[in-house]
Order: C-alpha cells, then structure tokens, then sequence
C-alpha cells in the first residue's frame, strides 16, 4: 500500500474516532444531574428510557405502574391521560388538580389550603381533605351519550374541610363528613330511580351509594 494511502486511511480512523469519543462523550454522566429530561444516567450513558416515569411523577412510578407525585411549590398537578396517579399535597403545596383523563386517582390534600380545585372523570377518585380550607371545589364524572361514568369518594375533614362537592354525572359518590354547617360548600348528588342518592333522597346532603340504582 503507498504511504500516502495509508497515511489518508489512519488520517479518516482517527478522525472517526475522534467524533465517536466526542458524541459519546456530550452523553457520558455519573449520576443522574448529569443527563437532561428525558434521559436517565444508566451505565454511565444518559440514555431515553421508553419505560421511564414521566416528568409529572416526580416519586417515580411504583411496581404497579401508579405514578407517584407530591405537589410542591404551589404549582397545578395533572395526572397523565390513562395513569393511575397517587397524589399528595401538604400545606398549599399543590393548585388545581386535574384527574379528567386518568384511570383513577388518589388523591390526600393535608393541611390548611393544602388544595385548590379537584376534577375527575370516569375513572374513580378518592379525595381526602384534612385541614382548614384543605380543598376548593371538587367536581367528579362525566356523560358520555347520556351514560354517568366515574366513581368517587370524598372525605372532608376540618372547618370548611371542601368546597362545593359536585357528583352529578358519577354514577356512584359518597361523600364522608360535610355534616355540619361550615364543613363543605353545596353538595351535588347524582340521582337514580327518580331520587337523589342521599339518605333522604333529596339533594344538599352528603351522597350515599347505598340505595337502589346508586352504586355502578
């Protein structure tokens, strides 16, 4: 072989390797500061995960799948369309929280103000709220050609514990607690067989999924 060619074929191999080292490089991390979102530091490369938790899950995703998100600095929580989210908010850490396109939520709102506005859609909702004012409003289910869909269970603790509590379109809610004057705001029940599912069968009152037609 001529020097020259061979000097030109060593020439392209370094060059080559060269840009090899340097792109893998830019991807090289040691902990998981050094990558950016989406990307996971794994093996020592920041690499795009396909299985990752998204971004919103920042407790990560448990062995069920169930997205994992405490609520911080005050910002709104969305849990991702057809997940199931376990969602914790303490002391006004979280805004609105919008479950309306998920597969069910859980949802525990601790502390004074810890919550603004609650909305679920068909899938089913456990709201917990334990403090003053620990909730705004909380609005469950949804219509689809005429049919109620969503399940949801309320419990409102402490002076003013919920907002108003909107069940209209579930086909099952109970509400716990909202006995007193000042517990909660206007209750909403969803209705079935000509009455309201409550305990008297008229509406204002915390609804039950005890009677006839009431639970789905």
């Amino acid at each position: 072989m001529k020097p020259t060619t061979l000097a030109l074929l060593l020439s392209t191999a370094v060059g080559a390797s060269c840009l090899v080292s340097s792109r893998s490089d830019t991807f090289a991390c040691t902990t998981q500061a050094d990558c950016e979102t989406p990307r996971l530091c794994e093996m020592e490369y920041c690499v795009v995960d396909k299985d990752a938790s998204p971004a919103v899950c920042n407790g990560g995703c448990d062995s069920s799948g169930t997205c994992m998100i405490t609520g911080q600095g005050g910002d709104s929580v969305t849990c991702p369309d057809g997940k199931t989210c376990d969602i914790t908010c303490n002391g006004d850490d979280c805004n609105n929280i919008d479950c309306s396109d998920a597969a069910k939520c859980t949802i525990n709102c601790v502390g004074d103000n810890a919550c603004h506005d609650i909305t679920c859609g068909a899938g089913d909702c456990i709201v917990t709220c334990t403090g003053t004012n620990a909730c705004n409003d909380i609005t469950c289910g949804t219509q689809n050609n005429g049919q109620k869909m969503g399940r949801c269970r309320a419990t409102c603790t402490g002076a003013s514990g919920c907002g108003n509590v909107t069940c209209t379109n579930t086909c099952d809610c109970v509400i716990d607690g909202c006995t007193s004057a000042g517990d909660c705001g206007t209750l909403s029940c969803p209705r079935a067989n000509g009455s309201f599912c409550t305990g008297t069968g008229t509406n204002g009152v915390p609804c039950i999924d005890t009677t006839s037609g009431c639970s789905c």
